[in-house]
């Protein structure tokens, strides 16, 4: 017997029957096409609806074979569009009662932090106030639960958020034996809660003001020493990093070139970026770092041009690129990894190999230079060509191959797969890097890991 047909996100049925039989039905509703394609970079944002968006509970009751509905609408007694989870039950006495749990958006006060722990605890793991053990542990659990060899191979991760000029960055490992959450190491004489500082530092919120200098090259050596890896996380903003820490090519192998949540880090005036009368315009009205609140969450929102992807390969920086959502963001964020090992390990060696590539749709690219694979650093004295191979999930519009951030050969193929050879015209004997970037018809992008070729110097 249907209660609720609709197109609309409808879950989370509790029943009771009070003491006239009559039975009665609490819902949690929804917008329609939850967790369909969203995000900021989309021309529509609005073609899917968040995994975390707008809630509130229904109800129906089951009298004489008709469904009938209250009144007053059961949304009207509680928080509008912040209220999940309903829970029906009689109280024996004849009157039905309806609980669900309240999303909180204002202050944070304990019950609203406990309850965010409690219903988003991939994002509070390593945060602060003694939880984040027990919330480490729970992520650990989950993540060996959902795992299946073979179908669906995961990671333990978990997000270290330094805001810049240290930069997010999220941790993953292989082994649950050697996963840790990193903690932060402050300054000395810094004191945030009860307890000194210790040998494994402390975890203050998501300001840098307070860490030490060598924070980050901390965290590379405990990182090294449980097999992990690190992905720089939203480069190119106010939690992002001016690249003054050196990636370890052995534990930060890449960095996100695209997020669901934000826009594109490639560089300034790239597809899905901001632009330049955009970064002028941001850094005209951005407050300077006071140290306080308000203007520390400012920041957290400007627009860094030293950040982007761009900055760091053309200081040298060996990193290949992976797509990731962020919070709220669902299916145009695909982190896309190469390998032969459908294992944890195996994954997670690929990423350190750079064999990976970002995309913002289920897009298949692999590009080659001559036995190389993208994401590879070689030495050669030949001018080799770079060989791509895709298939969209739409028309291809543009495949651009790129030296040094600089377009240097271009197809419009118009179809949604096929191969392309361009050849290295500009060839010189000095290190360059070389990435390829998809266009598709409907504005779906992928980019490839760079190729970093170190020409030898001419012989005498």
């Amino acid at each position: 017997m249907p209660v609720a047909v609709t197109p609309a996100f409808e879950t989370r049925a509790t029943t009771a029957v009070d003491t006239e039989d009559r039975v009665c039905v609490a819902w949690e509703f929804g917008p329609r096409h939850w967790g369909k394609d969203n995000g900021r970079a989309l021309a529509d944002p609005g073609i899917g609806s968040p995994l975390g968006g707008f809630r509130e509970p229904r109800i129906a009751c089951l009298a004489q074979g008709r469904w009938l509905e209250p009144v007053s609408p059961l949304e009207a007694a509680f928080r509008p569009s912040n209220t999940c989870q309903p829970h029906v039950y009689s109280d024996g006495s004849g009157s039905i009662r309806v609980v669900a749990m309240e999303r909180r958006t204002g202050g944070p006060t304990r019950d609203s932090v406990l309850f965010r722990k409690r219903a988003y605890p991939e994002y509070w793991r390593g945060r602060p106030d003694g939880y984040w053990s027990y919330w480490w542990w729970y992520s650990q659990k989950m993540s060996d639960m959902y795992h299946l060899p073979g179908t669906y191979i995961n990671l333990f991760a978990h997000e270290r958020s330094a805001s810049y000029p240290f930069g997010h960055r999220n941790v993953f490992y292989s082994d649950r034996a050697q996963a840790k959450v990193i903690p932060f190491f402050l300054k000395d004489g810094v004191s945030l809660y009860a307890f000194p500082l210790t040998s494994e530092g402390d975890e203050p919120a998501d300001e840098a003001g307070f860490l030490a200098a060598n924070d980050t090259e901390i965290l590379f050596q405990e990182v090294r020493a449980r097999s992990g890896i690190i992905i720089v996380h939203t480069p190119g903003s106010g939690m992002g990093t001016d690249w003054r820490h050196r990636p370890a090519p052995d534990v930060e192998p890449v960095v996100e070139i695209f997020q669901g949540a934000r826009r594109s880090f490639e560089h300034v005036g790239a597809p899905y970026s901001w632009t330049q009368a955009q970064v002028e315009a941001d850094a005209a009205r951005v407050r300077p770092d006071t140290g306080r609140i308000s203007d520390w969450i400012r920041n957290l929102f400007r627009i860094r041009a030293d950040g982007m992807v761009s900055e760091a390969w053309k200081r040298g920086h060996k990193l290949g690129v992976i797509a990731s959502s962020d919070h709220v963001s669902t299916h145009i964020s695909y982190a896309m990894v190469y390998t032969r090992d459908a294992s944890r390990k195996g994954l997670l060696e690929a990423i350190r190999k750079r064999h990976t590539y970002g995309a913002t749709d289920n897009i298949v690219l692999e590009a080659r230079m001559g036995e190389h694979f993208m994401g590879d650093e070689f030495q050669t004295e030949a001018a080799l060509p770079v060989v791509v191979e895709a298939r969209g999930t739409a028309l291809i519009k543009r495949v651009d191959l790129l030296k040094d951030g600089e377009v240097i050969h271009s197809v419009e193929p118009g179809i949604a797969a096929g191969e392309w050879e361009f050849p290295n015209t500009r060839f010189d004997l000095k290190p360059h890097f070389y990435y390829v970037r998809l266009l598709q018809e409907d504005g779906m992008i992928a980019w490839s890991s760079p190729f970093f070729v170190n020409y030898p110097p001419a012989r005498r």
